[in-house]
């Protein structure tokens, strides 16, 4: 597996983190449709029900495990789904996945590392060292996760919860135009996945007043853009309105990514235009108070906001902030420009 040091070097614990987040978003969107729909009344909506909780229930463990596999290997996938499901089971909920996950990752990698430089004396084979290696991750893992880790971890977010739910209006309002503009600032890249990451771990905490307007933010930036190009098609080139409708196709799937060769060719203008936008319109559902039980953005949210005409009316306004700022910083021909 090679030397601890190389791995994290090489590969990054963030890089680790998302490739665990990202393993799991299919679970997440599973689980946010499947609550929703156990609602209704009736016997099979009662099992529909029943299984939103088991996927749920599946979230933490297999976020944990997809990040210690991304550090050590397939050896430690199961080791860190149970570490990941005895780190949930104690109460630390999102941020128990992803410290399991590298809690184990990196106990697993240290001691293979340990057992195969002693191979050659002890004449231990490289699978059986590898082996012997996840065992001591597993134990130990366990280990500092039930003693060590847990107790802190599970008050200061019994704390947080706390704070969060007693926030005022005005505070809620504020949390969410941050990660409004953290979304929409690189559309995907490093700011944007630590907005996503807090987003997650509000909604599988049950704070979708706070879920609700944020993921509004996610359509705005390919929406506006894609709108601009359609529109004012005239004004670009035969690239940019192919570019154009791509960004409008993946505004309704709700990928923020769509906006991105716009963003890189005209950030002066693109940029400060989608943060704009994607602030004012879920600054505006965080002060109407609008929620979603989906987590899922744009067309999909439809299906799980409190009010429909006010969700597509944040959009709407969303996007005319961002089409009109973006004119007006081209009229001004700020910088990076391009005719």
């Amino acid at each position: 597996m090679g030397n601890l040091f190389q791995n994290i070097k090489k590969e990054g614990i963030y890089a680790q983190i998302m490739a665990g987040i990202y393993t799991v978003i299919p679970l997440i969107i599973l689980y946010s449709i499947l609550a929703f729909l156990g609602q209704y009344d009736g016997r099979f909506f009662e099992i529909v029900h029943s299984l939103s909780q088991f996927v749920f229930d599946m979230i933490v463990p297999f976020m944990s495990a997809f990040i210690a596999m991304a550090i050590f290997g397939r050896y430690a996938l199961i080791s860190g789904f149970i570490i990941g499901l005895l780190s949930d089971y104690l109460g630390m909920g999102f941020l128990g996945g992803v410290t399991s996950g590298l809690l184990v990752g990196y106990l697993t990698l240290y001691a293979e590392y340990y057992i195969s430089g002693k191979h050659r004396y002890l004449k231990i084979e490289e699978f059986l060292s590898s082996i012997l290696a996840v065992v001591v991750g597993f134990c130990l893992g366990g280990v500092f996760i039930y003693f060590v880790f847990a107790p802190p971890v599970v008050y200061g977010l019994s704390y947080l919860m706390d704070i969060l739910v007693h926030l005022q209006s005005g505070n809620i309002i504020i949390l969410v135009m941050v990660l409004a503009g953290m979304t929409s600032f690189d559309m995907g890249g490093p700011v944007n996945k630590v907005a996503f990451s807090f987003v997650l771990a509000a909604y599988t905490s049950g704070l979708f007043l706070i879920t609700g307007p944020a993921l509004i933010a996610v359509t705005i930036p390919p929406l506006s853009m894609g709108l601009i190009v359609l529109i004012f098609s005239k004004r670009f080139d035969v690239k940019e309105r192919k570019m154009g409708r791509i960004s409008l196709l993946l505004s309704f799937v709700g990928i923020t990514e769509g906006a991105l060769p716009f963003a890189m060719k005209e950030p002066f203008r693109v940029i400060p235009a989608v943060v704009l936008g994607s602030m004012v319109a879920s600054g505006m559902a965080a002060y109407f108070k609008l929620s979603n039980e989906l987590m899922v953005a744009s067309v999909g949210g439809l299906f799980g906001t409190n009010d429909i005409v006010l969700y597509l009316l944040c959009h709407l306004i969303g996007v005319m902030v961002s089409v009109i700022l973006y004119f007006v910083l081209k009229r001004r021909n700020l910088i990076f420009h391009h005719d």
